[in-house]
């Protein structure tokens, strides 16, 4: 129970480090001592979080392995009957009046979000139903806990100043950053985009580079050294900071509207950097 608990005060953590606001964790409750305990009676609903026009209603699922009595291992699955009772309870929440007028559910687009620690937990029923329902507006998320979160990737897509090309491009977000081998946080998260060859750790920066393969160390001539940036998948050309971030027209200019689409954080039990998870929006 006591994971239970860290899993939903974790997820709530993680969405508004993402730019999702919390309206309401429902999950756990406090009796007269402050003491904290699940919440039998949430509907079925731990979380009910917002971004811009969206709501979503969330249900964390923290089913690990755990042990009998008699010390035999066993593990907990999640089937299709699981996925249908949450569909089921976000159903007859959504059409009670008063939930309507105070979510203000009219005006808003409602998504249902499973969220787990690992999709092995799915047994082949649950696998088939969301392959087969993408249209029944539900998702899930593999968020597993890792309590340091490194940086942010914030994503944009802007054309290439040469050739007028589309390109994906990205900046960071730092959290955490390492000194001394260590990585100590950051009290005001930043946006750090001259970032000289040493400052990404080769596993950091291979990491990034899974997804996004032109974040590359390029030699600026005009600044007389080497930094990772974007370059054009198309024309090769570098797209600098000047262009993207110090302009006013720039689409990385206005940091404080950037919010990370995914995130990489620092596995304690394994001392490997991870991607945690992609952000709803």
């Amino acid at each position: 129970m006591e994971i239970a608990i860290e899993y939903e005060e974790y997820i709530c953590d993680f969405l508004e480090k993402s730019g999702t606001n919390i309206i309401e964790h429902r999950g756990i409750i406090f009796d007269k001592n402050g003491k904290k305990s699940l919440n039998k009676k949430d509907d079925g609903i731990d979380i009910i979080a917002k971004s811009e026009n969206n709501i979503f209603f969330i249900q964390c699922k923290y089913w690990i392995e755990d042990y009998h009595k008699n010390l035999e291992k066993i593990k907990y699955y999640i089937d299709d009957k699981e996925i249908k009772a949450f569909i089921g309870s976000c159903t007859l929440f959504i059409e009670d009046a008063n939930n309507i007028k105070k979510y203000d559910l009219e005006n808003n687009h409602i998504q249902r979000i499973l969220i787990l620690p690992n999709k092995d937990n799915f047994k082949p029923s649950a696998k088939s139903f969301f392959k087969n329902n993408k249209n029944k507006n539900i998702k899930y998320y593999e968020i597993p806990i890792i309590k340091k979160t490194i940086l942010g990737i914030i994503v944009k897509e802007d054309e290439c100043w040469s050739c007028c090309k589309k390109n994906e491009l990205i900046c960071l977000r730092f959290y955490y950053l390492k000194e001394f081998n260590q990585y100590e946080e950051l009290k005001n998260p930043k946006i750090i985009y001259k970032l000289k060859k040493d400052a990404l750790s080769s596993e950091l920066l291979e990491l990034i580079q899974k997804k996004f393969e032109y974040y590359k160390d390029i030699e600026y001539k005009k600044r007389k050294g080497n930094f990772i940036s974007n370059v054009c998948k198309h024309c090769k050309e570098v797209q600098g900071f000047g262009y993207l971030h110090e302009k006013a027209d720039g689409i990385f200019f206005r940091e404080d509207e950037l919010e990370p689409k995914y995130f990489i954080g620092l596995n304690e039990k394994t001392g490997k950097l991870q991607y945690i998870s992609e952000s709803f929006v």
